[in-house]
């Protein structure tokens, strides 16, 4: 795993796959991890333009493996994100496996976990 990640990405919903997808479409060189809690991302599938701001799609889950295919740059964490140093730049989730909690260095955080708060 990298020391040190350029950006490390907290929820597998919408916002946060979209993220990775913006950060990676600006950038595919940067290093990045998508911590989720669940073994499954959720991602949009039939996207039809509806105007110059306005788009229509459906919504699928995803397993692990499969957002791995369409993004083998992305380390994929799977975990719950517990809390995190600012000042270290550090992020702190209970890996789900193991049962205990580990710290992923970043230099940029993107929180999309909606209403949870860590």
């Amino acid at each position: 795993m990298t020391d040190v990640f350029d950006v490390v990405v907290v929820g597998g919903g919408i916002a946060g796959v979209t993220c990775v997808e913006s950060l990676l479409l600006l950038d595919q060189s940067i290093s990045m991890a998508l911590v989720c809690s669940t073994p499954c991302v959720k991602c949009t599938t039939n996207v039809v333009s509806l105007g110059h701001l306005m788009q229509k799609f459906d919504v699928i889950e995803q397993d692990q493996s499969e957002f791995q295919q369409r993004f083998p740059s992305v380390t994929f964490i799977h975990g719950t994100a517990t809390t995190f140093d600012s000042g270290k730049h550090v992020l702190f989730y209970k890996d789900s496996s193991l049962q205990h909690t580990v710290g992923v260095n970043y230099k940029k955080l993107c929180i999309c976990s909606g209403a949870v708060q860590i």
